[in-house]
């Protein structure tokens, strides 16, 4: 599965498409049909450009467009999957000459003007791409990354964001060159993300401990069905827009859940996690019955590549993730659900979860196309099951692992990753902060997602839903309740 140059074109690269990559690619694809991208993965940074790297208060410069574009440019040149696109079987990257390199860039590189647009509204209306997209909103100083799930995922997206900032901090002086013609392009093929079965060593022929493994993973599909969910507009008959509530946790608030949970041996994310099992049992319709909220457990998978070193933004533009279904009882309490989350987070993914990949993939794609051929229009409308409306969860811990919150304005073209932190001094003092965060992903079913992740010294929660299904009160009312379950159980008072 390593990537090839093609004979009839020597400035073609191309792979076969990995099993996970072509799964991912079906879900998303299946929308197209309504402009969307189902799951498809924006990143948002706020950002300043400040003369003095000590001044906090002083106000910010707005790159140039060129700058921009000169950033974008090298971008490619160092993550060149994110101009790689993805057919039925292959995915194929083209070495760009300068007008192919220009095109791509007015293709993929917008500038919203309009001040009356917020980064949500981006969000909102973003329409599939068969590259990755960069929005820049020059009146809120922030950036925009939306790709499709096939090529990365939430750390993915995370270390593509940094890496812009990087770019333009080395391409903002006078003095940078044109990345059209100043960098030797023709070579960043050896740069261009490989499948995940290819990087885990997965044999593409299965053994009978392999499928075995897969089913044991496939088994665990079996607990969504008749977990509780949240109640949703049945009138709408087609998904809207996806939109997102946020909360933070000031520094005080902070330090002190994050000390309540080491105190009870409890990992961050085990503890939202069990705040939000109980705001999804308080939401749903009550029953005589015990019920069961069934929910992902999500793990990325690069750390246990062996080829990428820890945090490495190699790869970046890759999809490498993976998860199971677990649940959780009404009959239990929150320390007990906290306890079960924080055991399988601390025990990570099993030698069968990591080798069952292509096979899972392979049979979870046949699932869902054979589902989707049982509900199609005519009598077997009626086998479809109802639909998922749970919060799910998703999380990066320390943010600040995948974005450096400052790094210097430079003009070395960005060929070292940022590492960030207090006094990164560039040129004359001039540095480039990112100010605040935000991950997320496109949603166009009930189904609802918690992004959590910390930085800057504060916890972040984002709930990202689609407006057809809820409204924005009912979701900010909702993420309140997973906040206050939180520090109600972790016995945290902010006032």
């Amino acid at each position: 599965m390593a990537w090839v140059q093609v004979a009839s074109s020597p400035v073609r690269w191309q792979r076969p498409i990995g099993e996970n990559e072509r799964m991912i690619k079906w879900l998303g694809d299946r929308s197209h049909s309504m402009g969307r991208e189902h799951w498809s993965v924006t990143a948002i940074g706020s950002f300043a450009l400040r003369s003095d790297a000590k001044d906090e208060t002083g106000g910010s410069v707005t790159p140039s467009t060129a700058a921009l574009r000169r950033a974008w440019m090298l971008l490619r040149f160092q993550h060149p999957s994110i101009a790689a696109t993805a057919g039925e079987h292959t995915i194929d990257y083209v070495v760009p000459d300068k007008a192919i390199l220009e095109n791509w860039v007015d293709e993929t590189l917008h500038i919203v003007s309009d001040t009356g647009i917020s980064a949500e509204d981006v969000v909102a209306t973003l329409r599939p791409s068969p590259y990755t997209e960069g929005y820049f909103l020059p009146h809120t100083q922030q950036f925009v990354l939306h790709t499709a799930h096939w090529r990365t995922d939430g750390y993915g997206i995370l270390h593509l964001l940094n890496a812009f900032f990087d770019a333009l901090a080395s391409v903002l002086p006078e003095t940078a060159a044109d990345p059209a013609t100043a960098l030797a392009w023709g070579e960043e093929h050896t740069r261009l993300a490989p499948a995940v079965e290819e990087l885990l060593g997965i044999p593409e022929t299965p053994t009978p401990a392999i499928r075995a493994a897969a089913a044991e993973c496939l088994a665990t599909t079996a607990l969504a069905a008749g977990s509780v969910g949240l109640p949703w507009r049945r009138e709408a008959k087609q998904p809207g827009g996806t939109r997102g509530v946020r909360r933070t946790l000031a520094e005080p608030a902070t330090k002190a859940v994050l000390a309540a949970c080491e105190a009870r041996g409890l990992r961050l994310r085990a503890a939202v996690h069990a705040s939000l099992a109980a705001a999804n049992f308080l939401a749903a319709e009550r029953k005589q019955q015990e019920q069961y909220y069934t929910s992902t457990m999500r793990f990325t998978l690069r750390p246990y590549i062996p080829s990428l070193a820890p945090n490495s933004p190699r790869h970046a533009a890759g999809l490498y993730t993976g998860g199971y279904f677990a649940r959780v009882s009404d009959a239990q309490t929150w320390q007990d659900h906290a306890a079960q989350y924080e055991a399988l987070y601390a025990a990570g993914l099993s030698s069968d979860f990591l080798i069952a990949r292509r096979q899972y993939a392979a049979e979870a794609l046949e699932r869902f196309q054979a589902l989707a051929a049982a509900t199609g229009a005519g009598a077997g409308a009626g086998k479809a099951p109802p639909p998922r409306s749970e919060i799910d969860i998703s999380a990066v811990d320390d943010a600040e692992q995948l974005v450096a919150p400052a790094r210097p304005v430079t003009s070395t073209h960005g060929s070292e990753p940022s590492t960030g932190g207090e006094g990164a001094d560039g040129a004359n003092g001039h540095v480039l902060e990112v100010l605040d965060l935000s991950l997320g992903v496109e949603c166009l079913a009930q189904e609802t997602y918690l992004f959590l992740w910390t930085f800057r010294g504060r916890i972040e929660f984002h709930f990202v839903y689609n407006e057809a299904f809820y409204d924005a009160e009912y979701m900010a009312e909702m993420l309140r309740l997973v906040e206050s379950v939180l520090l109600k159980e972790l016995h945290v008072d902010t006032m």
